[in-house]
């Protein structure tokens, strides 16, 4: 595992299991950035307001920077990053300048500090929003530095439309449009909820880029049904939407669930046909070929009626198909073929199959390419044996 994994792998902690990080970036400042932490916040409870005095607090800044100190000197990776995004889970306005320091000091040191520095910044653009672009190039066509795009990144994931807003009061140039696509970054690891409330808004592109997440969301929420209705709804559109480039995404859902096969397969033989694609096919195939390779050729044929692309590239989905069994599906393929002589595209198959079978049974594969009804595709087949 390389750091650069465990420092996106925290980010996600962070943002997925943190019942500590709110939905907002407001939220997450609290109207008292000094008892904004759980550990200041329960001795408040338990000893009444009065117990946490000025001094109090201070000192519990100071201790936040003390632990992020003792978690940077970690030597083992796991063990650090645990560390480090359990303080971060507690960092606030008024402890956040402890723990950053921490982590200028021990770059000062000459401690490599990179993944802990991304992680750091992120979490500041949570806490701070807006108070944390205080380093931004005054030029509109400026570089923006990492620890900035880090900020931003960490701001749109908390309060996406706060973050917008002020992206929108930029002049344009090189910093708004490197920030921008922090942004979107920072969006794609957001609330389920905040994300599918920011997605209708995005342009085209930002849309297509950030689609897959969306897939998702609905997936977690609704289950195939959900996704089959967004996707009727889509291609229902004068310009049929997202629903193109849809078409692969969904693909790989439906076809994850090993119970829900058919389903899968009679959407994407109805509505989804027209709008079908080799790459898409591929995916299905990928994940059913070696259980269901009759339903794989099954689709196939079915696609090449409705589907003038995949009618063009026939031959590469059948040949797909076949490359997608294992030595137990070869055998499923063979019985399947023999129970169904009368399929439309059964010599074609058959001719693959005999030619991904001829190094294991050069004799079986003869006689597999001898039940080929078509002359021409039959003589084909046996001089594509003959050169192996």
């Amino acid at each position: 595992m390389t750091l650069a994994t465990v420092a996106v792998w925290a980010v996600g902690y962070l943002m997925g299991r943190s019942t500590s990080v709110p939905a907002t970036a407001s939220a997450l400042r609290g109207s008292d950035p000094g008892i904004a932490s759980n550990e200041v916040t329960k001795s408040a409870t338990k000893a009444g307001p009065a117990a946490v005095t000025g001094d109090d607090l201070v000192s519990r800044n100071q201790k936040m920077g003390q632990r992020m100190t003792a978690a940077l000197l970690e030597t083992d990776l796991i063990t650090r990053t645990n560390l480090v995004t359990g303080i971060l889970r507690e960092m606030t306005e008024a402890n956040q300048p402890s723990i950053s320091e921490a982590l200028e000091r021990r770059f000062r040191e000459g401690a490599r500090t990179t993944e802990e520095g991304v992680l750091i910044q992120f979490r500041e653009g949570q806490v701070l929003g807006s108070r944390s672009m205080n380093a931004l190039p005054q030029e509109p066509n400026g570089i923006v530095s990492w620890p900035q795009r880090n900020k931003m990144r960490g701001w749109a994931s908390a309060a996406p439309d706060e973050a917008r807003t002020f992206l929108s009061t930029l002049e344009p140039g090189a910093v708004r449009d490197s920030l921008q696509r922090e942004w979107l970054d920072g969006l794609a690891v957001a609330t389920p909820a905040l994300f599918a409330k920011e997605f209708p808004a995005l342009e085209p592109q930002q849309q297509q880029k950030l689609l897959p997440k969306y897939l998702e969301g609905i997936h977690s929420s609704e289950g195939n049904e959900g996704l089959q209705r967004w996707f009727q709804q889509e291609s229902q559109k004068p310009d049929h939407g997202l629903a193109q480039s849809a078409i692969t995404a969904l693909s790989i859902k439906l076809s994850q669930n090993p119970h829900q096969v058919r389903a899968a397969l009679d959407f994407l033989q109805g509505d989804a046909a027209a709008f079908a694609t080799v790459e898409s096919i591929k995916t299905v195939n990928f994940r059913l070929a070696a259980t269901h390779v009759g339903e794989c050729l099954e689709l196939a044929n079915t696609l090449a009626q409705k589907n003038p692309v995949i009618r063009k590239n026939q031959a590469v989905i059948l040949a797909d198909i076949v490359d997608q069994c294992s030595s137990v599906s070869l055998n499923t393929l063979g019985n399947w073929l023999n129970q169904h002589k009368d399929f439309p595209l059964h010599d074609q198959t058959v001719a693959l199959f005999a030619n991904k079978t001829h190094r294991d049974d050069p004799e079986a594969a003869r006689s597999w390419i001898n039940t080929i009804k078509d002359p021409a595709m039959r003589e084909q087949a046996l001089q594509t044996l003959e050169r192996k």
